[in-house]
């Protein structure tokens, strides 16, 4: 399934902010603001606020004005800032930092105590020849592509749509912002703006570069720039976490952390990077430190604490705590229900992603059907036709409908307007396409179509090995899927190569002990099982065993499934002894994490009583 991607900064507008040596007098209690336009000219008569519990204030001719701010508020919190009314006759944009926030200065009479706020009117080229606007509506279209709860992306969607709706705030069109954000990209010359052009461009390997190289100096630097050496590590993190290096993305998100303390937007994507590297608990500790700094600067109904708890309702999800993960992303989908109502875009996303969870671990396919087919509903009324966003929610609904049907030609629509979208929108030779022709085989493979299904798989593959490269995770993955087919219908000699491939790569860039390594230990293991090449096959499914009792812990379901491949081969094996003390403490980790009456539980218990059984007979 296609997880929805819900983890984006609450768009209030475009606020650039950065401080400047201007003495305005501090005050408690108050945000002392100084607003311009790109050209450096104080703006008046623009009332300008602070979300949440503060206020607001109209500027003065000089372009200064004076927010009241919430009770209690304490220096170097975060507060988001929005333009409330343009002054008459005037549409203005805040050109802003990416996530739209900024941190309260002291409030001492000191030279930095205020914050300094660009704007620009909706339409006006002059953005496109200001270098620090560019650089904010770059951060702007590059944090589309951050991490998101839920989503095994390495790689994001096609940048058009991104830039497309960035454009759309500032009256610009897509193309000319994109040729002034290239043209400013190919002039940069500190390694800081050069990482950022060439990020924007998804060009990993050089932007990983010039941001390492900016990060050193701005570390040296950091007394005097502590909050660009913040910048250089944060987008270090995005980039290091898009090709899948997870652990050293949290690394580089703990560096931010460590220059910006307490900003819950890095708090974030510094969890999301720690569980993909398989550190649940210190994931969600970092995850519910995220969620109270939001709540204490947002209030607790905010949409940034939605974001924290998608985030960590997915966290959970893969550490195997499906209760307490649902109750998580059921209160993401109630706040955002609360926030923008129950026909919005998030709401969609976070049915998606409940749904997903429901349906892999609960298999309440039915419920996991409503949900999704809510979300569709919802992307109906408020995208266009030919959004690719649709496509997602189409292939979702397609694959829990799979699983509870013997009829599958409603599926087999839904994954051909999938297709359709999404080759309409990025053309034959993208990953989303390669996911809906992933769809389209598993409806031929049900369907026993084996041709189709081959073929569609094969293409998909080819698709991903084109654009990512033959070793991205997304390229792997693929030849998991075809292997697993290939398996299936007993082409082991095509399967076996795949398999190898998948478990190589991910030795090479994961490290011989990540979780998914085990995976694909298991399934090279389970084509040595079907060859009756019985001594390797047991090897591989100790050594996912091993694994995963030290990535997760003895108890994990994970643990459960690699016993029971392990006991499946020693029942061929009538190694009966060993087999029956592996499957009760199989059953007894599914009791325990599912619950005794859960159907995945009755229906193993059933099969492990009969298999033991007819084994020590």
């Amino acid at each position: 399934m296609r997880f929805s991607l819900n983890n984006r900064p609450l768009m209030l507008g475009c606020i650039f902010l950065f401080f400047v040596n201007n003495p305005l007098a501090g005050e408690i209690g108050v945000l002392m603001v100084h607003v311009k336009d790109v050209q450096q000219r104080p703006v008046h008569g623009l009332e300008i606020g602070v979300t949440g519990n503060g206020g607001t204030s109209v500027t003065g001719a000089d372009g200064k004005a004076r927010i009241p701010l919430a009770k209690d508020t304490k220096a170097n919190s975060m507060v988001s800032i929005q333009i409330v009314k343009s002054p008459s006759g005037l549409d203005l944009v805040m050109v802003s930092p990416w996530d739209y926030r900024a941190q309260v200065p002291s409030f001492e009479n000191q030279v930095d105590n205020f914050i300094e706020v660009v704007v620009v009117r909706r339409g006006d080229r002059a953005l496109l020849e200001s270098g620090n606007a560019l650089v904010a509506v770059t951060k702007q279209i590059i944090n589309k592509d951050a991490p998101k709860p839920g989503s095994n992306k390495e790689v994001p969607d096609d940048p058009s749509f991104r830039i497309a709706d960035v454009a759309k705030v500032y009256g610009l069109s897509p193309t000319e912002l994109d040729q002034a954000i290239r043209a400013w990209g190919a002039k940069a010359r500190d390694p800081y703006d050069v990482g950022l052009a060439a990020l924007y461009e998804r060009n990993y390997a050089e932007a990983a570069k010039d941001l390492s190289e900016s990060l050193d100096f701005r570390i040296k630097e950091a007394a005097k720039a502590k909050g660009q050496a913040a910048d250089a590590a944060f987008y270090l993190g995005q980039t290091l976490y898009l090709q899948g290096k997870y652990k050293e993305a949290a690394s580089a998100y703990q560096q931010a952390e460590d220059f910006r303390e307490g900003d819950g937007t890095i708090l974030i994507n510094l969890g999301l990077s720690l569980a993909r590297a398989g550190e649940y608990r210190n994931a969600e500790v970092v995850l519910l430190r995220a969620r109270a700094v939001f709540e204490a600067g947002f209030g607790p109904n905010h949409p940034l604490v939605a974001t924290a708890d998608s985030a960590l309702g997915d966290t959970l999800r893969l550490e195997g705590r499906f209760e307490e993960a649902k109750k998580a992303l059921r209160q993401a989908l109630e706040l955002d229900e609360q926030a923008f109502g129950a026909r919005s875009r998030r709401v969609a996303e976070d049915l998606n992603n409940l749904g997903g969870i429901i349906e892999e671990y609960d298999e309440d396919y039915l419920n996991a059907e409503f949900l999704y087919q809510r979300a569709l509903e919802i992307d109906r009324e408020v995208l266009s036709p030919n959004n690719p966003e649709i496509s997602a929610a189409l292939v979702n609904l397609a694959l829990v409908r799979m699983k509870s049907k013997t009829d599958y030609r409603g599926e087999r629509l839904l994954c051909q307007q999938a297709l359709a979208i999404d080759e309409g929108a990025y053309g034959r030779q993208h990953p989303e396409v390669a996911t809906d022709l992933s769809c389209l085989g598993q409806v031929a493979r049900l369907e026993r179509d084996y041709p189709t299904a081959e073929s569609s798989y094969t293409r998909a593959l080819e698709i991903d090995r084109l654009v990512f490269g033959p070793d991205n995770p997304e390229t792997v993955m693929q030849e998991d899927i075809l292997a697993t087919f290939l398996m299936e219908k007993g082409d082991y000699a095509k399967a076996e190569p795949l398999f190898k491939h998948a478990l190589e790569v991910g030795e090479n860039t994961l490290g011989a002990n990540h979780p998914k390594i085990a995976i694909r230990a298991a399934n090279l293991a389970l084509l040595y099982q079907k060859t009756r090449d019985f001594p390797d096959a047991e090897l591989l499914y100790r050594r996912a065993l091993k694994i995963d009792e030290i990535a997760y812990g003895a108890d994990h379901l994970e643990v459960g499934n690699d016993l029971m491949n392990l006991v499946d081969l020693l029942w061929l094996e009538k190694k009966c002894s060993e087999a029956t003390a592996l499957s009760l403490r199989a059953v007894a980790i599914a009791e325990k994490k599912l619950g005794p009456d859960n159907p995945r539980t009755k229906s193993l218990r059933i099969h492990v009583d009969e298999r033991n059984d007819s084994c020590r007979h």
